[in-house]
């Protein structure tokens, strides 16, 4: 599934989505309920609770549902025997799910645009507007008088390095929220963490999955 197909499918399901409910209001003459109302009664019936939770939170924007789906993600890896140290572990949910909630979506600095605009004060030469070195007390190509101007530059974005995209934390970043080395992230966390992020993925795609062919049944 490609990182495109969740918003198109909240457009769908904004303007598209058919359900029970909906009829029910239209054939009693009541007002048609607002367009999440319409996609909240699909995600309240997926099979998997935690799916729902992860799509009410990451792709509809519930943050109240947040508390909810950590303790979800908790239990369902305690489930599937995805716990060691309690305490690193719980962490080690938090950090995965924050990764998955938040990937795709555009980087917090640059807003997508990959580059950042800066207004910085340079010396122009008030005659044939070249820049002036500061040093300079007159323009070195026509000798004319120089004035201080605000100049705006596009520079690449160092958060996200030009790429628009909110990037993925580093093994260094990791490390130090879970409280482990960097050594004991690569020799052992790291493969625990790509374990964690797989069920949780799985469970979106899943989750998504069924929540298209709800649409496109309704």
């Amino acid at each position: 599934m490609s990182a495109e197909s969740p918003v198109r499918l909240l457009g769908a399901l904004s303007l598209q989505a058919q359900t029970v409910s909906e009829k029910i209001h239209r054939n009693a003459g009541l007002p048609p309920l607002p367009a999440w109302a319409n996609a909240a009664a699909i995600l309240a019936h997926l099979d998997d609770p935690l799916g729902s939770c992860l799509l009410r939170v990451k792709w509809g924007g519930q943050e109240s549902q947040r508390r909810h789906l950590v303790e979800k993600t908790w239990s369902r890896l305690k489930q599937s025997g995805l716990v060691w140290e309690e305490k690193k572990s719980r962490r080690l949910a938090t950090l995965a799910l924050n990764e998955v909630v938040h990937n795709g979506f555009a980087c917090s600095q640059c807003h997508g645009r990959g580059l950042i605009l800066m207004r910085e004060p340079a010396k122009l030469c008030r005659a044939c507007g070249r820049v002036m070195d500061p040093p300079e007390e007159t323009c070195w190509y026509c000798d004319g008088p120089w004035r201080v101007f605000v100049v705006e530059r596009r520079r690449t974005c160092r958060t996200c390095q030009g790429r628009g995209v909110r990037p993925a934390l580093s093994g260094r970043q990791c490390a130090h929220y879970l409280g482990v080395a960097e050594s004991n992230w690569r020799r052992t966390w790291a493969q625990r963490y790509r374990m964690v992020l797989g069920v949780l993925l799985n469970c979106e795609v899943r989750a998504l999955q069924q929540v298209i062919r709800e649409t496109k049944g309704a």
